[in-house]
């Protein structure tokens, strides 16, 4: 009996079954990974070889374990006191079964300059490191989890290299997002009915809860949500088939709640941000579709804040309303003082920088981290190191802006453009809160990258390049052969 499927192109569909097992494991992780203690090790081992096996048979299986692995960033498995996260414990497994499939010949491994940028990136860190670490073993194991995020994206950059695995690996990714999200809205709800702390964050400042879920804090669950919210709001308003648009509008509407219920300002600008570009490079935006979403929005929020339900809703607004004193805000103004700190330190190395991780290092008093990542770059490798981490990202958006501008009417398109507007957003949250080092980042940037690549290979400019060299040299060739 055949089930039914959020349809891909080229044939290949994901079952409904799948992506709601899918979603739902994000749940019930969340439950049932802080209840393993010791004695379940070997169980969990057994289970790692019994993963290794089934994505060495099956990759995408693997790969959609380590999607839904970056959504469970809240827990950590303390291995040798290196505190790994559920995501690189099922990278590594991945890693594994990925190095079988390629010695037997059935992946291969492509070079670009992107991923010579980002080794050198990693090499810049390991070289400031070990000449100015206070503590070259914690720099160290932080730069490792950088290592395993770009190892995760080097792998997913070269799975996403035809449509359908594309395609699937999206719609997997949206779907678990769509999971952390409902199990964030869950644990707020929990919280106003019975008083039972889910996945909820408490300010001090505010006096509210604000959700987290399975991620690490409210702050990085507002950004998550934010990123899947505009890649569905975006796929919603175009005009491609390749997605089922009653799972999208399902995805968009748990995420961009979510998003909402978090309390997070900086997702909300990037949220706006994003907006903002869907509106000026969307091209063809399909009016009937843009009108249900915004007369049905409005509707979802009107009820929600006459029924405002535990007073969940008053939290959303009295939030918006603090916007203009943000200034005031005793979160920004620790920010700010951390930023001023890492700058003085900054001072005293210009060029490489104190290693990596060595805000935290060299101020174990300060529990906070720096706001953004290109901060971060700047203190942890210097001049140098900021340097090439613009050009990185330069690079990333150069590449997505060009291909998406060259790009002719096909459904990558749309894909690209949902997926530019999403990492868009991304780095604009990051700006108030750095996550750019988790592994969900990555799989967003593979994910965009992929996408620009077959957009380029089917019909951006480097197509029509390839396809005019073709011509120059076949009328060359037939010149050449005349009488």
């Amino acid at each position: 009996m055949l089930a039914a499927s959020v349809q891909i192109r080229q044939g290949v569909g994901v079952p409904l079954g799948a992506l709601a097992a899918t979603a739902a494991l994000a749940g019930v992780a969340g439950l049932a990974v802080p209840l393993a203690g010791e004695p379940t090790l070997v169980v969990l081992a057994l289970l790692g070889v019994v993963a290794v096996v089934l994505a060495t048979w099956r990759l995408e299986l693997g790969l959609w374990g380590f999607v839904l692995a970056t959504a469970l960033n809240r827990y950590n498995f303390d291995v040798a006191g290196w505190q790994m996260k559920i995501e690189h414990m099922a990278l590594l497994l991945v890693l594994l079964a990925w190095g079988l499939r390629c010695l037997s010949g059935r992946e291969r491994l492509d070079r670009w300059p992107l991923v010579a940028l980002l080794g050198a990136f990693l090499g810049l860190n390991l070289v400031s490191s070990v000449m100015h670490s206070p503590d070259l073993y914690k720099s160290v194991r932080i730069l490792t989890r950088m290592g395993l995020a770009v190892a995760g994206y080097v792998i997913i950059v070269n799975y996403v290299r035809d449509r359908a695995r594309l395609w699937q690996l999206v719609t997997v990714s949206l779907a678990v997002a769509a999971g952390a999200a409902a199990y964030g809205i869950i644990a707020l709800a929990a919280w106003h009915m019975s008083g039972t702390n889910l996945g909820l964050q408490f300010s001090t400042i505010s006096g509210v809860w604000s959700p987290y879920g399975t991620m690490w804090e409210a702050n990085i669950f507002g950004a998550y949500t934010m990123a899947a919210a505009i890649a569905s709001l975006v796929l919603l308003l175009s005009s491609q088939r390749a997605i089922n648009r009653g799972f999208l509008a399902a995805v968009f509407t748990l995420t961009a709640l979510a998003m909402l219920l978090s309390l997070t300002r900086g997702a909300w600008l990037g949220f706006g941000v994003g907006g903002v570009f869907i509106l000026l490079f969307l091209g063809k935006l399909r009016l009937r579709n843009l009108l249900v979403l915004i007369v049905g929005g409005a509707l979802v929020l009107v009820v929600l804040h006459y029924v405002n339900p535990g007073g969940a809703f008053e939290d959303v607004w009295q939030r918006l309303g603090t916007f203009n004193t943000a200034s005031e805000d005793i979160n920004v103004v620790s920010r700010l003082t951390n930023s001023e700190l890492a700058l003085q330190d900054w001072r005293e190395s210009r060029w490489l920088g104190w290693g990596t991780d060595g805000f935290h290092i060299n101020h174990p008093e300060v529990l906070s981290a720096l706001p953004s990542p290109q901060l971060n770059a700047l203190h942890d490798t210097g001049l140098l190191g900021v340097t090439l981490f613009a050009v990185l990202l330069l690079a990333v958006l150069g590449r997505s802006f060009a291909a998406v501008m060259g790009a002719d009417d096909q459904p990558e398109r749309a894909l690209l453009l949902a997926l530019l507007c999403s990492f868009l957003g991304l780095l604009v949250a990051y700006q108030s809160t750095d996550a750019f080092w988790l592994g969900f980042t990555w799989v967003q940037l593979a994910l965009l990258m992929g996408a620009a690549g077959i957009v380029e290979s089917t019909g951006g400019w480097r197509a029509r390049l390839r396809q005019l060299r073709t011509s120059v040299q076949r009328a060359a060739e037939s010149k050449r052969g005349a009488p």
